[in-house]
C-alpha cells in the first residue's frame, strides 16, 4: 500500500471510530464506549424454575437477543424493579422473592452493560414466622412483597438499594395472598389504595386498603370483598376507577369500580368469561389481555373506558404456546412466559384492534423454564456520561 492510500485508509478509519463514538451507549455492543451510561436500553428480566435469574437483551420488533444467567432462587413469582425517591436515575435496582429461603434477594443494575450484582445486605429477611414471599411491588421508595402466611411485609429502600422493615410491618391480610397491586386513585386526588388477591381465600376475596404517605395500610371499610367462591384470584390490573382480577379457578376475569373510600363493587356483568385457568391480565390502548395458563391461551377484550366491562376484540383468542404465568406489556410487545418449552413468547400488539401477531423468531429460547418478568429500563442520555 503505497502513502496516499494509506492517508486514506486511516482518514476512513478514524471517520468511522467517531462516529461509532457518537452513538453512546445505547447499545451493549458499543465497544468504543465501555464504561458510558446506557441510554435508552432495555433489559427483559426473568425468574426461573431452576435457580437462575435470566437478563436478555431487549431488541424492540427484532425481539430479544441472548440470555446472560446469574444465580437465584428457583420458583419465584416475585420480581420488582425500583429506583428510590430522590435517588439517581441510573440506581436501578432488582427485587427477587425467594420463596424457600423467606427473604428477599437485591441486585443493582449495572449502568454501564446492564448486569445484576448482589446489593450489600442481600439477601434481606422477610422477618415473618412462617411462609415466604410470593408477589412484590415498587411503590415509590417502599417494597411491599406478599406472604404467603397470609400478610403483607413492606420494606423502605434506601438510597444503596438496601431494605428495612417498616415500622408497623407486617399487614394482615387473606388466605395466601399471592398478587398484590398499590392503585393510585382516579377520582380522588393524593390518594392511593393498595389490594390483595387472596388466592386461598374460600370466597374468592380481594383485600382492600389505604395506603399512607408513610407506606402504612389500613385496611378499608367493607374489606374483604367476595368475588366467587373458590375463584382462586390471582393477576390484577388497575384501569382508571375499576379493578379488573383474574379468577384462575373460575376462568373469568372479575371487574370492581373503586369508590372515593377505597369498597370495590363488581360492575354489571362480572364476572366475564376467560379461557381456562385465568391467571395474569395487562392491557394497552384500550385493550386487555388475560393469559390462561391452562389452556395457554391469551384472551383479547375492549374495555369501555366510562362502564369498565370487557367483549371480546374481533381476534378475541390466540394461541400462545405452552405459556402459563406473568403477562408483560413493553412498548407495544407482550411477552409471555413459556416455562414448558423454556422460551419466551413474544407478541406484538395492534395498537388499533388490540390483535396479537407472534413476533418473528417467537418463541426466543431462555436456556431455562421462565416464571416471573420484569423490564429494567435506562433513560435517553443525550450526549452518553
Amino acid at each position: 500500500m503505497d502513502k496516499s492510500s494509506l492517508l486514506i485508509c486511516l482518514g476512513v478509519c478514524s471517520a468511522l471510530a467517531l462516529s461509532l463514538a457518537m452513538i453512546g451507549c445505547g447499545s451493549t455492543q458499543n465497544q468504543n464506549c465501555l464504561n458510558c451510561t446506557l441510554s435508552a436500553a432495555q433489559f427483559l428480566v426473568a425468574t426461573t424454575t431452576s435457580g437462575q435469574i435470566l437478563r436478555f437483551p431487549i431488541k424492540g420488533a427484532v425481539g430479544l437477543g441472548a440470555p446472560i444467567s446469574i444465580p437465584g432462587p428457583a420458583n419465584s413469582i416475585g420480581l420488582a424493579v425500583g429506583t428510590p425517591s430522590g435517588g439517581s436515575i441510573f440506581q436501578i435496582f432488582v427485587y427477587v422473592s425467594d420463596p424457600q429461603n423467606n427473604v428477599i434477594d437485591g441486585f443493582l443494575v449495572s449502568r454501564t452493560d446492564g448486569s445484576l450484582s448482589a446489593l450489600a445486605g442481600a439477601p434481606f429477611p422477610m422477618g415473618t414466622a412462617s411462609g415466604g414471599p410470593a408477589s412484590l411491588t415498587v411503590f415509590g421508595s417502599i417494597l411491599y412483597a406478599a406472604s404467603t402466611d397470609s400478610s403483607i411485609v413492606a420494606f423502605s429502600i434506601a438510597p444503596s438499594g438496601s431494605l428495612t422493615i417498616l415500622s408497623g410491618s407486617p399487614f394482615a391480610a387473606g388466605a395466601m395472598p399471592l398478587q398484590i397491586l398499590p392503585f393510585p386513585s382516579a377520582s380522588v386526588p393524593n390518594t392511593t389504595f393498595f389490594f390483595a388477591a387472596d388466592f386461598a381465600d374460600a370466597s374468592g376475596s380481594i383485600s382492600g386498603y389505604s395506603l399512607s404517605q408513610s407506606g402504612l395500610l389500613t385496611p378499608v371499610p367493607g374489606s374483604p370483598f367476595q368475588t366467587l367462591s373458590g375463584s382462586g384470584p390471582a393477576g390484577m390490573l388497575g384501569a382508571g376507577n375499576f379493578l379488573d382480577v383474574a379468577l384462575e379457578h373460575a376462568n373469568a376475569i372479575a371487574v370492581f369500580s373503586v369508590s372515593s373510600t377505597g369498597g370495590l363493587s363488581q360492575i354489571p356483568g362480572s364476572p366475564f368469561p376467560a379461557g381456562h385457568g385465568t391467571s395474569s391480565l395487562a392491557a394497552a390502548s384500550g385493550f386487555l389481555y388475560a393469559l390462561n395458563s391452562s389452556d395457554h391461551t391469551i384472551s383479547v377484550f375492549t374495555i369501555d373506558p366510562l362502564a369498565g366491562s370487557l367483549a371480546p376484540a374481533p381476534a378475541s383468542t390466540v394461541t400462545a404456546g405452552t405459556a402459563s404465568g406473568q403477562l408483560l406489556y413493553n412498548n407495544g410487545m407482550l411477552y409471555a412466559p413459556d416455562p414448558t418449552a423454556n422460551a419466551i413468547q413474544i407478541f406484538s400488539a395492534n395498537p388499533m384492534t388490540g390483535a396479537l401477531t407472534p413476533l418473528m423468531g417467537s418463541p426466543f429460547v431462555a436456556g431455562a423454564a421462565p416464571v416471573a418478568l420484569a423490564v429494567v429500563s435506562f433513560p435517553a442520555v443525550d450526549p452518553p456520561k
